[in-house]
């Protein structure tokens, strides 16, 4: 065949996989191997491996753009520069971050994005979101407790870690003078005075400070507890904690097996008894509040558990 022939293969003599190129391919492919720039800038003398580069730098000094966009009008002296800029016009974001997925426009912002937004792992070609991630990626606990030898991410949670060994809590509330180890349960702590009860129970009515807490105390409405104390409203899931609440809360007396609100007044019903109350109280001859009859104390009617 013609030396002009681009359709005959040739195989570069140092490819290991014996890789195939046409002959003006490989003409321009054994130039990266030789160094050699023939195509030489008639304004600066810089050199080229190709025509084409040559072509393009040489725009650089005449100031030529031929490559217009049809949407603004912009020109540019590369074509390549043109496909880039048509992308501010479209939705396309090519480049997409492998460890966040977010997507952009050119390549360059997707390395400073990786640079700036995630850590890099010196050992492997891992990136993370940020430096935690790398951290544990790493097991990298460089802060230790001299005290007991537990590690820590950050300096400033060893130090938070070390006043549960000295005692001390160097945050102080300017208000109540409570301290606290970290500065982050002081802000927390005085809110409590500074903040109006703002959240409200849409049940009951009942206010908190803070929303946790609104939402805790919710749970005591919405969740399942059909066992409910007579005495006191308090709500039990289970029958068997309802029962155990009735006799330690609100005991019943032994010998009539009325129940009451609380101790004391069980205590001073006791001596309405009369005799039977020795026996209920060994070591004294009777009760020792004042007695009281039944049908003035705090007696209700409630169900035998």
């Amino acid at each position: 065949s013609s030396d002009t022939d681009c359709s005959d293969d040739y195989t570069h003599p140092q490819a290991p996989a014996k890789r195939s190129y046409l002959r003006a391919d490989l003409a321009r492919h054994v130039l990266i191997h030789t160094g050699e720039r023939p195509f030489k800038c008639p304004v600066c003398g810089k050199g080229f491996r190709q025509k084409g580069d040559l072509t393009s730098h040489v725009r650089t000094h005449t100031g030529e753009k031929p490559f217009e966009c049809e949407v603004c009008g912009k020109s540019f002296s590369q074509g390549s520069s043109l496909n880039i800029h048509m992308r501010t016009h479209t939705s396309e974001r090519p480049y997409e971050c492998p460890v966040c997925r977010k997507g952009f426009k050119l390549k360059c912002s997707l390395t400073k994005h990786r640079r700036v937004q995630h850590q890099a792992c010196g050992l492997c070609d891992a990136h993370f979101t940020d430096e935690t991630g790398l951290k544990k990626h790493l097991g990298n606990k460089p802060y230790g407790c001299s005290e007991c030898g537990e590690r820590f991410l950050y300096k400033s949670k060893l130090q938070s870690h070390v006043y549960l060994h000295t005692g001390e809590s160097p945050f102080k509330c300017p208000v109540c003078h409570k301290g606290f180890r970290e500065k982050s349960h002081l802000a927390q702590h005085e809110r409590t005075h500074t903040e109006e009860r703002g959240h409200a129970c849409s049940f009951c009515g009942k206010s908190f400070k803070q929303k946790g807490n609104l939402q805790q105390h919710m749970k005591t409405h919405t969740e399942d507890k059909p066992h409910v104390c007579p005495v006191c409203g308090k709500a039990f899931k289970h029958r068997i904690s309802f029962r155990d609440h009735l006799k330690r809360a609100h005991p019943d007396c032994p010998v009539c097996e009325r129940r009451f609100t609380d101790k004391e007044s069980l205590t001073a019903h006791l001596s309405s008894h009369g005799d039977h109350a020795p026996r209920l109280f060994p070591n004294r001859s009777q009760p020792d509040h004042a007695r009281e009859d039944a049908r003035g104390s705090s007696a209700v009617q409630l169900p035998r558990v």
